[in-house]
């Protein structure tokens, strides 16, 4: 019984979340975060599945695969950038959001490899940090959307 009950209040949650990203008036949108990491926009989950006798659960999506084994989840709200300001393990820090010149590492080991890659997969532009804080040039990139890859972290950013 009780997991129905928490399942209906994870539904609830799940489908005002979704409503509000539809209806917000800036560009971040609310994301549902797993206990594993994966990342999903409130406006593609459709509903969560659990099983009374079972302590995981599944995230059905819109488009009707499934993530499935998900013992917890919680929510954030994603700038249109899709940077983190919590980057996982990782001690790197990448800022700022949106960039015009330059990106700025923070956290680095010296000597980290670092990679801009665009979305079509070409590395664009590389360096090797020299202390824990980094600058990297960007203006001569076009405007749009790049990967930054450092350390095994990987950040999208959008230069404008």
């Amino acid at each position: 019984m009780n997991g129905k009950i928490l399942i209906k209040a994870m539904a609830a949650a799940a489908m005002l979340l979704g409503y509000h990203a539809a209806q917000a008036d800036d560009s971040a949108t609310w994301h549902l975060v797993t206990n594993d990491g994966q990342q999903v926009a409130m406006t593609n989950v459709a509903y969560l599945l659990s099983a009374d006798d079972d302590a995981t659960f599944a995230v059905s999506l819109k488009d009707g695969s499934l993530i499935n084994g998900v013992t917890q989840v919680t929510f954030a709200k994603k700038a249109p950038s899709g940077i983190d300001a919590n980057l996982g393990d990782s001690q790197i820090a990448v800022f700022p959001t949106l960039v015009s010149s330059s990106l700025t590492l923070s956290g680095c080991a010296s000597g980290t490899q670092v990679e801009i890659v665009s979305l079509q997969g070409k590395v664009v532009k590389s360096s090797t940090v020299s202390g824990s804080d980094a600058t990297i040039d960007v203006s001569d990139l076009a405007a749009g959307y790049y990967l930054l890859h450092a350390a095994g972290t990987t950040v999208k950013f959008m230069k404008r």
